[in-house]
């Protein structure tokens, strides 16, 4: 269905009619037009074939960027600055960006190398959060683990599962980056469950090194999207996205005019 999407710039709004809302969701999903992407830059130098594909590029731009708030562990820093306050030379930043109208709670993170120096914290809705990772003192070692938040929805719970691993090793190893939602269950799967097996029914992964494309992947009305940098200090960043208008958060849901 076509729509026309309104975007209040100050006291100016601006409309531009005849397009699909799917169009936006998946643009999100994609990471098209994004400022944030320096790593992603396929998506910046995409040449779109239409107007109305480059409407739907600035429309989304402007959600990203006008839509999400910094939540509790970014006020007044950056996860950029947060990685250089440890010191290390391996390190990992991961933002989780929650455009559903459910909070995402229930962080848990466990590390396989390294260790934990910002964990992860409850998501709300138009909002973004970090944590920080880095490697272990003194040992040539990266580092690496899984992450996984809590979000309700239609009565039954899931987990948003990341795996992250940035290598000491660059020359003969590269960033990994694996995607899952699952039904919610007591524990969470241990990173060698994800990093050497192969994509199953409920994740993904692809390694960050030549191809920088997004990693997404979709299940349950829902989908969740991420792409990192190939240093040794990548910042991740992980987008929660519904699959319906309806589910976006309030706010966002607001600024596109049906």
């Amino acid at each position: 269905m076509k729509h026309s999407i309104c975007l209040a710039f100050g006291l100016t709004v601006i409309c531009v009619a005849g397009l699909s809302h799917g169009s936006v969701i998946s643009d999100l999903i994609d990471f098209k037009d994004d400022p944030l992407q320096e790593h992603d830059s396929a998506a910046k130098d995409e040449e779109f074939g239409s107007r109305k594909k480059r409407a739907i590029g600035a429309v989304t731009a402007t959600l990203i960027s006008a839509g999400i708030a910094a939540g509790t562990s970014l006020i007044g820093t950056t996860t950029s600055a947060l990685q250089a306050q440890t010191g290390f030379v391996v390190t990992v930043g991961i933002e989780m960006e929650n455009y559903s109208k459910w909070l995402l709670a229930d962080p848990r993170a466990r590390n396989h190398w390294g260790q934990i120096a910002v964990p992860p914290t409850s998501v709300k809705p138009r909002t973004k959060e970090t944590m920080i990772a880095h490697k272990t003192g003194h040992l040539a070692t990266g580092t690496s683990g899984v992450a996984s938040w809590r979000f309700a929805k239609g009565g039954r719970a899931y987990r948003i599962i990341v795996m992250w691993s940035v290598p000491y090793n660059q020359d003969h190893y590269s960033n990994w980056l694996g995607l899952g939602i699952r039904p919610e269950q007591s524990t969470d799967p241990a990173f060698n469950d994800m990093y050497y097996r192969t994509d199953d029914s409920w994740f993904v992964k692809k390694d960050f090194y030549h191809n920088t494309n997004t990693l997404k992947f979709c299940k349950f009305g829902v989908c969740v999207s991420g792409a990192m940098g190939t240093t040794h200090k990548p910042r991740v960043i992980v987008r929660f996205i519904p699959q319906s208008i309806d589910d976006l958060a309030i706010g966002l849901k607001d600024m596109i005019d049906g």
